[in-house]
């Protein structure tokens, strides 16, 4: 599941195979140039980033950035319009997933880089949940916290699927302010351990997330007010 999840590329080509929207996706090398015949904007970045790092907005062929020209492989994506979003979930050793909450991520592009800033989380995007689920449920092997990074289309209800984090995620420090003390830990533990399992507790993380009020935290895990 890591080695999977870990190259963008082979995990865009697996969840296309199951049936499951993500942006096509091919690789090439930088500093042979960027191909014409491919949709634009677009969006590069590398086959193994986290945190937007090293990843550009491309608002056609001659925008290639000079900073990426060292990169020796990149993805090549067509940019998809909607709200960047994360989910969060727990994940058995059978493969039995647990939805812990959904929380926006925050970005900006900045000189033709995006920027992670963060996210508020909980929010709401009804009938995503089924369609990123299946995501989780596509890859064999993952185990313990999982993160799934969307695309929410607000107008068609539908999650356009760009990475799966087999780790925590920044997502980490607004569950743990919206939960109450030690309760995430606990459910990670039961869902680690053996069966039988406590399922109330399983399947009761998410009411009580989005039960919450909204928090907002920063790329570095400090917290923020709500803007506005």
């Amino acid at each position: 599941a890591v080695d999977l999840t870990g190259d963008k590329a082979r995990l865009a080509a697996h969840l296309l195979e199951q049936g499951i929207d993500t942006p096509p996706t091919r690789t090439i090398v930088p500093s042979e140039g960027l191909p014409e015949l491919t949709r634009y904007p677009a969006v590069l970045k590398p086959v193994d980033g986290a945190g937007s790092v090293d990843t550009f907005y491309l608002s056609g062929a001659a925008d290639l950035p000079n900073d990426a020209l060292q990169m020796p492989a990149a993805l090549l994506q067509p940019f998809v319009p909607g709200q960047p979003m994360s989910a969060s979930f727990l994940v058995s050793g059978a493969s039995r997933a647990w939805l812990i909450g959904i929380g926006n991520q925050r970005t900006a592009i900045r000189n033709g880089r995006f920027e992670y800033q963060g996210g508020e989380i909980p929010a709401c995007c009804p009938g995503a949940l089924v369609q990123v689920q299946r995501a989780v449920d596509a890859i064999e092997g993952l185990f313990g916290f999982v993160g799934v990074d969307f695309i929410w289309d607000e107008h068609r209800r539908h999650a356009t699927i760009l990475e799966i984090n087999p780790r925590p995620t920044t997502s980490l420090v607004g569950l743990c302010r919206l939960l109450p003390a030690g309760h995430l830990a606990r459910a990670w533990l039961e869902v680690c351990g053996s069966s039988p399992r406590d399922d109330e507790l399983l399947e009761g993380l998410s009411a009580l997330v989005h039960a919450q009020g909204t928090v907002v935290f920063g790329a570095a895990g400090d917290f923020a007010d709500l803007p506005g």
